[in-house]
């Protein structure tokens, strides 16, 4: 449904005469009693249907409403769409006439759109306002499974030069950018790259080649090359999308992209870095809902969980979560925020950049070029009266002690570093500068993280022929081998024939007790830490895989190319 908001649908709905103000007065109450939005509450009531909000709505907007069960399409049509086209754009042929397109649309305003489509298709277009159920059912039937190869896509634009990035004219640039097998392109690679579950998307120039690289499951996979001479206008492409600056190539930049591909709402967060050869840019992929997992989902089993469920309630204290980059960590504090959103608490995060938008959490964005840093936010949020904090990365001493001061004040603080391990966090704390007592007091808990792949449904199956000497080099428990059954997947088109898809998280919580809280004090070396937490009950990096290994999630190779083994 284009219009949604309670505000905008009663408005749309009085002013074409579906319904009364007293009528929605009354669907207002109920929404209010049912908790359910006043959409939900109309089409409950049967007073309604769908398509009479829809019509209300495309006579409201001045398009038509098209009604699109039951169609049936023609093929000369199907032609001047492609399957990308559609699907990025979730568009579909409906007639043409005089010259122009007739397509239906799930959001006819959107001109931005409306443009690109234009340009690909090569006819000026009229948008239609269609459900967005019957919409996707229509393109998933016709334009489903078919595929463009480069070497179509790029047929037109025999005629363009390898241009070095010092000589290229702006104005062309932008020219070339919209031109329609460029914009076909790009967005392919971008559906696909959501459709492979790439977390980045790198673009990478080189003398004589342009390379494309997804990065799945934390491996980089290279993807056909577009020709070199596009170089330029592929670029410029992204640059004009993420809102950068085209004539600027000496400078890195960043940028953002919001896109709805097959239905979801995708941010990418886009950066460009000047290369010898050109500009690398690399496109972070930023679904929501893969931070609206549950503790579960994210690869919290047994004590580790119930201890860090108790840990995320706590009145006040700090949580710290370490690793390095790449290693989940927002998604693992997400996760603890979304699990802890409640009405009753007011959550604030202060976030370089905010990544995600999350519902009922106040977010806030670093802004370093006007000064406005951690320790200013983070200072100004106090101020807030909230119950949890979350802050992006503790990076320096100011910092650590407002975060300190907070937890002591009766606030929980959540927050990264990036330490190799959890011990070595309270030595960084206190090479920062901050009194041992001041981190003894304040902190809960310490837990470092990784990734690791899971092994791919599909094509599991035992593997019973795990090297006994490999497992006792990697320190797999010699009690536990002759009772694990083993796995790993043989290789599938579901999970690219890697035998893993997906990836879960390991985990080494260090709780502060009492013992711990000494040492602290005592200021002793990180590994002195270490040894009297796993004599405490911490399950290290490895041990936490390993545990996942014998529920059958992963390999021990993979357990063991992750995380570090113990020293003796």
């Amino acid at each position: 449904m284009l219009i949604k908001e309670d505000k905008d649908l009663s408005d749309v709905l009085i002013a074409t005469g579906r319904l009364t103000e007293d009528e929605i007065q009354k669907f207002t109450i109920d929404r209010q009693m049912k908790n359910k939005s006043l959409l939900e509450i109309i089409l409950d009531s049967g007073r309604l249907t769908s398509d009479d909000i829809n019509m209300s709505i495309a006579e409201y907007l001045g398009f038509e409403f098209i009604k699109l069960e039951g169609f049936e399409s023609d093929s000369n049509l199907l032609k001047k769409v492609d399957s990308v086209t559609a699907q990025q754009y979730e568009i579909f042929p409906i007639s043409e006439e005089s010259g122009i397109l007739k397509i239906a649309m799930i959001d006819p305003t959107n001109l931005k759109a409306l443009d690109d489509i234009t340009a690909i298709i090569g006819m000026p277009v009229e948008a239609l306002l269609a459900d967005e159920d019957e919409l996707r059912n229509l393109i998933n039937q016709f334009y489903g499974a078919s595929e463009e190869t480069l070497e179509e896509m790029f047929a037109d634009v025999e005629e363009l030069e390898v241009v070095k990035e010092e000589e290229l004219d702006p104005t062309k640039a932008e020219k070339d950018a919209m031109d329609a097998p460029i914009i076909k392109y790009v967005n392919s690679v971008l559906q696909k790259a959501l459709k492979d579950r790439a977390s980045d998307i790198h673009f990478e120039p080189f003398e004589k080649e342009f390379r494309v690289r997804y990065r799945i499951d934390g491996e980089c996979r290279q993807e056909p090359s577009p020709p070199k001479k596009l170089q330029g206008a592929i670029i410029s492409r992204l640059k004009i999308m993420s809102g950068m600056n085209i004539a600027e190539r000496r400078i890195p930049q960043d940028g953002r992209i919001q896109l709805t591909i097959a239905g979801k709402q995708i941010d990418f967060r886009v950066n460009s870095l000047p290369c010898i050869h050109g500009e690398s840019i690399v496109l972070r992929l930023l679904d929501k809902s893969s931070v609206m997992l549950g503790l579960e989902q994210v690869g919290f089993i047994g004590d580790n969980k119930k201890q860090f469920d108790e840990i995320i309630r706590k009145p006040n204290g700090i949580l710290l979560v370490t690793g390095p980059t790449g290693s989940g960590k927002t998604t693992t504090l997400y996760s603890a925020l979304n699990d802890i959103n409640k009405p009753d608490r007011k959550l604030m995060t202060i976030e370089n950049p905010v990544e995600y938008m999350l519902e009922g959490i106040n977010q806030v964005q670093v802004m370093h070029e006007i000064g406005f840093d951690f320790a200013a936010g983070l200072r100004a949020m106090l101020r807030q009266s909230p119950d949890v904090i979350m802050v992006g990365e503790i990076r320096d001493f100011e910092t650590a002690e407002i975060a300190i001061r907070a937890a002591l004040t009766g606030h929980l603080v959540f927050s990264t570093l990036h330490t190799n391990d959890a011990p070595s966090s309270i030595t960084r704390l206190i090479d920062m500068g901050i009194n041992p007592y001041l981190v003894s007091s304040s902190i809960q808990a310490i837990m470092a993280q990784r990734l690791v792949r899971t092994i791919c449904p599909k094509c599991k199956v035992v593997d019973d022929k795990v090297p006994r000497q490999l497992l006792k080099e990697i320190q797999f428990p010699e009690k536990d081998i002759e009772t694990t059954t083993f796995y790993k997947g043989e290789g599938c088109e579901h999970c690219n024939f890697t035998g893993y898809r997906g990836r879960t998280g390991v985990f080494e919580l260090m709780v502060l007790n009492q013992e711990l809280k000494d040492l602290v004090l005592e200021n002793v070396p990180a590994m002195v830490l270490r040894k009297a937490a796993l004599k405490a009950g911490m399950r290290s990096l490895r041990q936490d895989g390993f545990e996942k290994v014998k529920a059958g999630v992963t390999t021990p190779i993979e357990v063991a190319r992750n995380t570090a083994a113990e020293k003796e």
